[in-house]
């Protein structure tokens, strides 16, 4: 495929993903068919048959790895509260050297965390 239509869909992938991912009733997105080697439509691949990623997989990993997911350093405030804003997903929260995993629903839509 040209190097155009590589970008093309790329950015179609981008604008997809990015209304998937802001329609309140979408809870995930089943991506299948993303290398060359095993894709029915190898042209929609995101990862040429030697695993080299396309300028598609590139978009994808920009959004999920960077765009979406929650990276977070901080101290309290002075009342000994940090508020973060966070993807839903289970996260790694590190207070005062003890770690913790917490998991974020969209049921719940926020929690509150009390370092011991």
């Amino acid at each position: 495929m040209p190097p155009e239509e590589e970008q093309a869909k790329a950015e179609a992938l981008k604008q997809y993903y990015r209304i998937c991912f802001a329609h309140p009733s979408v809870t995930g997105i089943m991506m299948w068919g993303f290398w060359e080697g095993a894709n029915w439509i190898p042209q929609s691949s995101l990862y040429k048959r030697d695993w080299t990623p396309l300028p598609a997989a590139k978009a994808y990993e920009d959004l999920v790895l960077n765009q979406w997911w929650t990276r977070w350093s901080g101290t309290a405030n002075a009342e000994g509260w940090a508020i973060v804003p966070a993807f839903y997903g289970t996260h790694k929260v590190t207070v005062n050297d003890k770690e913790m995993t917490v998991t974020l629903t969209k049921a719940e839509g926020a929690k509150v965390m009390a370092a011991e």
